[in-house]
């Protein structure tokens, strides 16, 4: 199977999964949709709602699936052209799209009011990525610079 259809069937699962959750707990979802977050994952803005946020979460989850996708086809081109560096962003597209991948599982937890795990998800998951992305500057500048 090519990696492109295997990555196709993951995402498209992993938004599956998510909607069914959001479907059937959909009596204990907030009316409040958080917009904004800190780096610590404490969301500093929401907007409210009047009824539970099911159509919006739906449609929020599946704009960042849909941005995930476009940043794998947008590395799959990368891959073809004859871009300097391309290995260095190809790198920093791939963490992008793990980040964004995490970050739909841990917007379930605010969509259900559990703010307090979610915040502790996405400063692990914003630590993860920040270490990642020092350990690719720092390969590519021992690779460059070496003596």
């Amino acid at each position: 199977m090519k990696p492109l259809k295997k990555y196709l069937i993951t995402i498209l699962s992993t938004l599956l999964i998510q909607s069914l959750i959001l479907i059937v707990f959909r009596h204990h979802l907030t009316t409040a949709m958080p917009t904004y977050f800190s780096i610590t994952g404490v969301p500093t803005n929401y907007y409210h709602y009047d009824r539970p946020i099911l159509g919006s979460a739906l449609l929020f989850l599946a704009a960042i699936t849909l941005a995930n996708l476009a940043v794998r086809l947008w590395l799959r081109q990368l891959a073809k052209s004859g871009i300097l560096n391309a290995k260095l962003i190809a790198n920093f597209a791939k963490i992008l799209i793990v980040w964004l991948w995490g970050f739909t599982w841990v917007l379930l937890f605010y969509f259900f009011n559990l703010s307090a795990i979610g915040q502790v998800f996405m400063v692990v998951l914003n630590i993860g990525a920040f270490v990642a992305m020092l350990t690719l500057v720092r390969q590519f500048y021992r690779d460059r610079f070496k003596r």
